[in-house]
């Protein structure tokens, strides 16, 4: 069963906008985060076997809201992490599903490396 909230690129705008209180993760590779991520988010790779510690030393606080995201509605590292950390405890854990690609398909910003080149291949794909 899932213990977790998803939420859409409108409503996540809308946090942005609203200052709210969030951490935001990529959870994709490195090599993944360093070429193009959302704003401000941190990297934690959900694939690394220590995620959870490095999530836990990041956030101790287990109320935080936490929003995780991957590359795109077909990705399953976001929601494989969401289940992650609420079964470590994490009380207010949210799935941005659609990821980087949803993102720049809508017209947000990325930041990163390479974020130019990869919205815009993101948003004619």
């Amino acid at each position: 069963m899932e213990n977790f909230d998803t939420i859409t690129h409108e409503d996540l705008k809308a946090k942005f906008d609203g200052d709210e209180d969030f951490v935001l993760i990529d959870v994709l590779a490195p090599m993944s985060y360093q070429r193009a991520h959302l704003p401000g988010a941190i990297n934690i790779d959900v694939h690394e076997d220590d995620f959870v510690e490095k999530v836990e030393a990041e956030i101790a606080d287990k109320s935080q809201e936490i929003i995780v995201y991957c590359a795109s509605f077909e990705c399953g590292a976001s929601p494989t992490a969401a289940g992650k950390l609420a079964d470590a405890g994490y009380e207010n854990v949210i799935d941005y599903e659609g990821g980087l690609k949803d993102w720049a398909e809508n017209g947000h910003d990325l930041e990163g490396e390479d974020a130019e080149t990869v919205q815009k291949s993101l948003a004619s794909a």
